[in-house]
């Protein structure tokens, strides 16, 4: 979708200097490596839900997450009701 707003504009970048150094860092490579895997288990669980080989509720929307749960509401208040055996 073209953003006519957009075309009139100019990016740039700016540098900004920084220095680094070994206390500034608080992640260990253990914890860096658990978080690279749990980006990698998420980016596995999105593609099979993407392909409908697993559906995942963490990546339905909260429209159909909600009218899923209405539905089962109302259904299992007709079964209460005996209007559904």
């Amino acid at each position: 979708m073209p953003r006519p707003w957009l075309a009139e504009r100019e990016f740039g970048e700016i540098a900004v200097p920084v220095r680094y150094f070994r206390e500034a860092s608080s992640a260990s490579f253990f914890q860096s490596t658990i978080y690279g895997l749990r980006i990698l288990w998420l980016l596995a669980n999105d593609v099979l839900h993407k392909t409908g080989l697993h559906k995942s509720r963490q990546f339905q929307s909260l429209h159909r997450r909600y009218a899923a749960a209405d539905e089962s509401e109302k259904a299992h208040a007709r079964c209460e009701l005996g209007w559904i055996h």
